[in-house]
């Protein structure tokens, strides 16, 4: 022997090959594999228990609109979270809603307030179109589905006023026609000018939780 801690026998060159081969036949476990099968057995563990707490502590309601919601968000507790998109219309909230729903997984209910500044566009059969395809996309949703009417303005114009009206009694009865819950706002805050903002649009912050 020399320069060696183990001698060049067959006996212990064969009995290598053996252990080898057993390794092979995992009837000897090998410690760095062994230890490496644990570690991903932790994660994949770790990795389930993220997922269960996701799906139970997230929130039951999901209130999505344009800017009328933003106020919203102050009122509710954590089981309710609002996301407000300022400048969408509803042919943005229709594109994107499904996803926002996937990510949402606990939800069991959900609100939509849009179409308030289509109005402005003037477009009335475009703005039809576009609420019956967002429609079409909630009805598949596994959650109670709520549309939310649009608010009456208050001194912004006789003509955006009877467009808001128009719109609101179409989706009053288009909700009723395909077995959506409709919350209808107008008949909450006409000609209820203390409860807007002095530009006659937007909520005021102590009662903007009652449009939803």
């Amino acid at each position: 022997m020399q320069d060696r801690d183990t001698c060049m026998c067959k006996v212990h060159e064969n009995l290598g090959f053996v252990v080898d081969r057993l390794k092979q036949l995992n009837l000897i476990i090998d410690s760095k594999r062994s230890s490496s099968s644990t570690g991903e057995r932790y994660e994949a563990k770790s990795y389930t228990k993220r997922l269960q707490k996701e799906l139970t502590t997230g929130p039951q309601t999901l209130i999505v609109g344009d800017g009328a919601v933003n106020k919203t968000k102050h009122f509710f507790s954590k089981n309710t979270k609002v996301l407000c998109f300022t400048n969408d219309m509803v042919s943005d909230i229709s594109e994107k809603i499904l996803e926002i729903t996937a990510e949402h997984p606990t939800v069991k209910s959900l609100v939509i307030h849009t179409g308030a500044l289509d109005v402005v566009k003037q477009q009335s059969e475009v703005l039809k179109r576009d609420f019956n395809d967002l429609l079409n996309k909630v009805r598949c949703l596994n959650t109670e589905v709520f549309i939310s009417g649009p608010l009456p303005t208050v001194r912004r114009g006789d003509e955006r006023f009877s467009r808001l009206l128009m719109l609101n009694r179409w989706l009053k009865d288009t909700c009723a026609a395909q077995s959506v819950n409709f919350i209808d706002n107008f008949n909450i805050f006409w000609e209820r000018r203390h409860l807007f903002e002095a530009d006659g649009f937007c909520l005021n912050n102590a009662l903007s939780c009652h449009c939803v």
